[in-house]
């Protein structure tokens, strides 16, 4: 098996090498996820540019300079003109080719005289990571960021760089002569190829056929060995502990009404109530849901059922709660969920649920969902659309209200439930809302 180093490591590893003092990473709330790992002892000022990043989110760690634009260009515009620079970047962009390059020249005019600027996901694996739009979270998404890393070393014969190959691809540029010249070199190609990477860029099926028999050459491939060798650089060096602030605090309301012993539907260890419960979730495999766990705090909770979360292999009637947070959104049919989470709750259980506020997280951007589409997709005249568990519904606290008060008037409940809570601004993450229900005795 190859030697492998995540992103963070990589970057971590240059710093010490090359002493680098400052730091910035230019993300958005889809990508990045990994600030926390790292190393503060290394830097002198460490940063975080997100855009794309409405005021309402919030993830634990600090955002430095956000913004709620589609692109990082206004904000960097205005940290160069107030001199501010930096001397090791990270971009990972939201990976559209536009944003792509637009972050790659950003981060290069933010670059000191001997910066390094790490670019993530310059080598995606197959065409579908590589496609064009987003689809949604939980799906592996490296877009076009591999074609914009492409066109940047190409347009300027003044930088040397080379693709790490690991983690998705680690591009490295140097604003300078490379201090690796046995890895990083200018962009040179056999003058046929470059001539078929320059037509290609007009149709993404083709540009990337031709990438993917190409990938080595365009992007300048090397091993994370030979890297580390010729960088001298650490490929093991030690990692910062877990920042134990990712670990989100309990919910005082959760702690007043789920009593006694139920079910948590896709619980995570970052994101504990600390109940007596069971944890649901479709799958035992390492999910990307899992690894954003283990990115957050170091560990991930197990999983003790082994099922969909709205076909739960439990008894009518067996459990005090279920109990739930940032998961009910993940379901094409939420109708069916609720009515399988009321099937297994005790006559007078209580059925908890936290999901995202459209307002305070990513979804900002997007239309909500109505209650209509909602009834439509339970009686199969609609599909969701969007990828394997991303999120397929998006509500403001009143939405989500309004669809139990139709459950309700419909008779879907084979029970009424009466809602005996409400948070707009949830008492766990802060970036959602809580609605509690009680099954009719």
């Amino acid at each position: 098996m190859q030697p492998t180093m995540k992103k963070t490591e990589l970057v971590n590893a240059l710093a010490r090498r090359y002493q680098a003092t400052s730091y910035l990473e230019i993300c958005t709330p889809f990508t990045g996820h990994q600030y926390g790992e790292i190393d503060p002892a290394l830097f002198r000022i460490r940063r975080r540019l997100m855009y794309r990043c409405p005021e309402s989110f919030v993830d634990g760690l600090p955002v430095d300079f956000r913004s709620d634009s589609d692109s990082s260009y206004a904000t960097v515009r205005q940290l160069a003109e107030a001199g501010i620079r930096f001397d090791l970047i990270f971009v990972d962009p939201y990976h559209t080719y536009r944003e792509s390059l637009t972050d790659l020249y950003g981060a290069m005019r933010l670059l000191t005289p001997d910066g390094v600027m790490v670019v993530h996901d310059c080598n995606p694996p197959d065409a579908a990571v590589a496609a064009v739009e987003f689809g949604g979270p939980g799906t592996a998404w490296s877009g076009l960021t591999y074609a914009a890393f492409i066109d940047f070393v190409s347009g300027s014969s003044r930088y040397q760089y080379c693709t790490v190959d690991t983690d998705y691809g680690c591009g490295v540029v140097f604003k300078r002569p490379s201090p690796v010249p046995g890895c990083c070199r200018h962009f040179e190609l056999p003058e046929e190829l470059a001539l078929d990477w320059a037509l290609a860029r007009c149709d993404h099926e083709t540009r990337f056929a031709l990438f993917e028999r190409n990938r080595a050459a365009l992007l300048n491939l090397v091993s994370v060995e030979r890297f580390a060798e010729q960088a001298q650089i650490a490929m093991h060096a030690p990692k910062p502990a877990p920042r134990q602030q990712t670990k989100f605090p309990q919910s005082r309301l959760a702690h007043k009404l789920c009593l006694g012993s139920g079910v948590e539907i896709g619980g995570s260890a970052h994101n504990a109530f600390g109940l007596n419960t069971r944890n649901v979730d479709f799958t035992r495999e390492l999910t990307v849901f899992k690894r954003e766990e283990i990115e957050l705090c170091g560990e991930y909770l197990p999983v003790d059922i082994e099922a969909p979360g709205d076909l739960l292999p439990l008894p009518d009637g067996s459990q005090d709660f279920v109990i739930s947070s940032h998961v009910i959104e993940h379901f094409e049919d939420p109708i069916k969920a609720l009515l399988e989470w009321h099937r297994v709750v005790r006559p007078g259980g209580v059925i908890f649920t936290i999901a995202p506020h459209k307002e305070r997280t990513f979804d900002a951007g997007r239309p909500r969902t109505t209650l209509q589409e909602l009834i439509d997709r339970h009686s199969g005249k609609r599909k969701a659309e969007g990828a394997a568990h991303s999120h397929f519904s998006v509500w403001i606290t009143e939405d989500f209200v309004e669809l139990i008060e139709y459950m309700n008037r419909a008779a879907l409940f084979p029970a009424p439930v009466s809602i005996v809570a409400v948070q707009d601004v949830d008492d766990k993450v802060g970036n959602g809302f809580t609605v509690v229900l009680r099954k009719a005795a």
